[in-house]
């Protein structure tokens, strides 16, 4: 038995998301996804410490940082891209993913025209890794795609270390796929270059246990930042490759989006 009393409180503002795009040069209206949340938790008066601000300098600076690196890369190409690439800084994941379940049913431009997506929820420091982690692995082509360009580095696609997380639908991506757009959640894989899988999941744990949503999750010049360049890098070439493509990745048979897709497709 559980006896509890709970209290709660209902605040209002206004917040935006904050959306790019640049146009494609064969297929205008076809677009490809880069997504991070830019939000944190803020100022909470009950952290422990005398520091109450909560910087989320991984969570999610890191991925904002990402997707406009990514976005400037793109956009000093000399050569544009055949699709259309969306980049696009949501609000409010940490009180529930709101800016994302808003951009799914507001999106600029309808479902059928986004190809795929990636979301970038954490870009973290490490050392380079011989692998990248899908979380909710097994879900669409995009992770066959990913495992392809993987093996021109030497590298290859681990699964979610820790599936009973259920990390694939807390975070901003699942809005996306709700409505039916293929979407892939991966990052830098446990397995080290230096130290092995031992390491990769040591740090991983360390992270969570000392840095978490907690006023401790701040930058450091002496940041480690290979791992996340192997992410960027390999996610512009997948991202590029889809957008110089006339193919359409979509969710595996199994998936529970798949049926939802299909249909949305039909308008295409």
């Amino acid at each position: 038995k559980l006896s509890a009393h709970t209290h709660s409180a209902v605040s209002r503002l206004k917040t935006r998301n904050v959306i790019g795009v640049l146009k494609g040069a064969v297929k205008p209206a076809e677009h490809v996804l880069y997504m991070a949340h830019w939000d944190h938790l803020g100022v909470k008066e009950s952290a422990p410490g005398p520091d109450k601000i909560h910087n989320g300098a991984l969570d999610n600076a890191s991925g904002v940082a990402a997707i406009l690196e990514m976005a400037e890369k793109f956009a000093t190409e000399p050569k544009r891209p055949r699709r259309s690439l969306m980049f696009a800084a949501v609000t409010l994941e940490e009180q529930g993913l709101l800016g994302s379940e808003y951009l799914a049913k507001h999106l600029p431009v309808p479902a059928r025209r986004i190809v795929a997506g990636m979301n970038f929820d954490g870009v973290g420091p490490s050392g380079p890794a011989k692998d990248m982690t899908v979380v909710g692995s097994g879900a669409s082509e995009l992770e066959d795609m990913l495992a392809a360009i993987l093996k021109t580095q030497g590298r290859s696609v681990s699964p979610d270390p820790e599936p009973e997380k259920g990390s694939y639908y807390r975070s901003d991506h699942i809005n996306l796929s709700k409505v039916g757009i293929p979407m892939l959640y991966a990052g830098a894989g446990t397995d080290l270059v230096e130290g092995g899988t031992a390491a990769g999941i040591a740090l991983r744990q360390d992270y969570t246990k000392n840095r978490y949503h907690q006023p401790s999750d701040e930058y450091s010049p002496d940041w480690d930042l290979r791992a996340a360049v192997q992410t960027m890098e390999t996610s512009y070439e997948l991202g590029r490759e889809i957008a110089d493509s006339s193919d359409w990745p979509s969710w595996y048979p199994t998936s529970e989006f798949r049926r939802i897709r299909d249909k949305s497709l039909k308008g295409k």
